[in-house]
């Protein structure tokens, strides 16, 4: 059977109107849209790998049901690799000559992947050569079960893959971090560590693995649950803090940006020595879906503040713990307030809470910060009362 003819058959069984034109989404229809993208399993790619370029389309401000749809990928590059499969989870007929896909797709999973386009990088591919692919915007077209045409738009639809040297380590932008800068303790000397993933290439990751590089002890009290949010088993050593997914290969885990992966629970003894501590990650890799181990791009440190709470008596006003009063603390105190009014934890432990709550209101907040700025400058003027004692009068 002629693919063309193919095409138009498959698209017709659903789609009983449209000229198969992407129409740009005017302002008027900026929350009636379904955006259409690119997302390859790898931007970097060597001589001779399979590269997949996944076709994702997500819903604008409304949720579509998409009875239909038919997709042209282009390699725009001068040197073009050779595409050598189409698949899709749904019914399809696609064409590796041209590019041509046309598929129906089960309105429940509508807002995924709905094909995947496989090219073969050639076996001479020199290291720099680019690689660049998009949506032929005036083929490909969208409709629901009952033939009404879908406004589309195009999101990311050009991609670029660059080949790599035989022997380079593949830099993905992946990272692995933390969700908190500062640590503060809980009344049971407790403090949980969240780690999120991110980065351009997140959903090429199918595993990963990182250790936790914490002060000597603190005591570990396990994860705080052995999936991820995604439901992904993990494997963790208390003993030497490290985590990794169970599988290391296979299909996309589906993460998405700062989705959190895992979380340890710490506790600080009740004799460990105050002062601040760095948590940081390393030894950081992911797996992608053919089992490819890449580093991760960056890591990051967050800080630990261990401080025994000590009757506050010359101590109101210190938010910073360094044991003076001064702008700095103002200024710590409005950093506090900045998160708690944006919903966020704060960062401060239980002594920072009674140092920074100056007006004794319960709360930390812009009238803290103005009291102390007040009472600094009242010291650097000559004034030497405690904190406790110029509240009283001022």
């Amino acid at each position: 059977m002629n693919m063309k003819k193919a095409l138009a058959s498959a698209m017709a069984a659903v789609c009983m109107s449209g000229a198969g034109i992407l129409p740009s989404a005017p302002s008027a229809m900026a929350d009636d849209y379904l955006g259409v993208s690119l997302k390859p399993k790898s931007y970097f790619v060597k001589a001779g790998d399979y590269l997949d370029i996944d076709v994702v389309v997500n819903g604008g401000g409304k949720d579509h049901e998409i009875g239909g749809m038919q997709v042209k990928m282009r390699t725009l590059s001068t040197e073009k690799p050779e595409l050598v499969a189409i698949a899709s989870y749904h019914e399809m007929v696609g064409n590796v000559d041209t590019a041509e896909s046309a598929f129906t797709v089960k309105p429940e999973v509508s807002g995924d992947t709905v094909v995947t386009y496989q090219y073969k990088i050639p076996d001479d591919a020199k290291a720099g050569t680019n690689y660049s692919f998009d949506i032929n915007n005036g083929f490909t077209y969208a409709c629901d079960a009952d033939g009404n045409d879908i406004p589309l738009t195009l999101l990311d639809d050009m991609i670029i893959v660059s080949v790599v040297d035989k022997d380079a380590e593949i830099q993905k932008d992946i990272t692995l971090h933390q969700t908190k800068a500062t640590y503060s303790l809980n009344e049971d000397r407790t403090f949980d560590v969240d780690i999120v993933i991110g980065g351009r290439d997140v959903g090429t990751v199918a595993g990963f693995q990182f250790k936790l590089d914490v002060p000597e002890g603190l005591e570990c009290l396990g994860l705080a649950k052995n999936t991820t949010e995604k439901g992904t088993e993990l494997i963790f050593n208390p003993e030497t803090l490290e985590i990794a997914t169970a599988k290391q290969d296979g299909e996309s885990a589906g993460f998405t940006e700062n989705e959190k992966v895992a979380a340890v629970k710490f506790r600080v003894p009740d004799d460990f020595e105050d002062g601040e501590y760095t948590i940081g990650i390393s030894d950081a890799y992911t797996s992608d879906t053919y089992g490819t181990l890449s580093s991760v791009a960056s890591n990051s440190a967050s800080k630990l503040v261990v401080a025994t709470d000590q009757p506050i008596s010359g101590k109101l006003g210190d938010a910073d713990l360094n044991g003076v009063v001064d702008a700095k603390d103002a200024s710590k105190v409005l950093t506090e307030y900045a998160l708690l009014s944006t919903g966020a934890e704060g960062t401060f432990i239980a002594q920072q809470k009674a140092n920074g709550d100056v007006n004794f209101d319960g709360k930390i907040d812009a009238k803290d910060a103005s009291r102390i700025l007040a009472y600094y400058s009242y010291l650097s003027t000559g004034g030497s009362d405690i904190m406790e004692e110029w509240v009283k009068t001022n």
